[in-house]
């Protein structure tokens, strides 16, 4: 980012998810980078506070839901717990036109 701020590069609009907000707030000029390591420095000690063992969180992209079932079946048990947060996404389709 810093490298395109130099060349004259703003964007016009930004997002992030999880961690990637801190980048996204960089990237819009809300935030300088030393905030970003302080503010990510402070999300994972809060974070590490909360599930200080055995915890984590994961996104599957590409897999049937179908699929997913079959391998959480595989790693779930009672001390292990895995669980499936489905988000349905409806599939875009776009047309190009020929000009």
């Amino acid at each position: 980012m810093d490298q395109l701020k130099k060349l004259g590069w703003q964007p016009t609009l930004v997002a992030g998810h999880s961690l990637g907000i801190f980048a996204a707030a960089y990237a819009a000029g809300v935030i300088n980078k030393e905030d970003v390591f302080k503010l990510v420095a402070l999300r994972t000690k809060q974070m590490q506070e909360c599930y200080p063992e055995d915890y984590g969180m994961g996104v599957v992209v590409g897999l049937s839901r179908p699929e997913v079932k079959k391998l959480v079946a595989q790693v779930h048990s009672e001390n292990d717990s895995v669980f499936i947060f489905l988000i349905k996404i409806r599939k875009r389709r776009t047309r190009f036109l020929e000009q």
